[in-house]
């Protein structure tokens, strides 16, 4: 029987904030924010749901792989109402060699 070898799965925390906090049909907002992960990352891509249909993503690739990337969308909302914005984020991690 073959051993394999144990990893610890990484984490990815995400903190983000909308600027202005309301936003007013017509004119921009925007989110900005980073991710912070518990091993390196070669690529971070974080997706916006805006809470009307909308969305958008911000891939990012480093070189060399970091521990701390930027997230951040704008989106214009084109009628009043209260909308949950959803922010994901996916990292795809370095290579660890042995």
């Amino acid at each position: 029987m073959e051993q394999l070898e144990q990893r610890d799965n990484p984490s990815l925390t995400l903190s983000a904030a909308a600027t202005p906090t309301t936003a007013h049909v017509g004119e921009p907002i925007g989110i900005l924010g980073s991710a912070s992960a518990s091993q390196p990352m070669s690529a971070l891509t974080s997706t916006f749901m805006w809470g009307d249909g909308g969305s958008s993503s911000d891939p990012h690739s480093y070189s060399p792989p970091v521990g701390m990337g930027g997230v951040s969308s704008t989106h214009t909302y084109s009628s009043a109402g209260t909308y949950n914005v959803l922010v994901t984020a996916n990292a795809t991690y370095a290579s660890v060699r042995p």
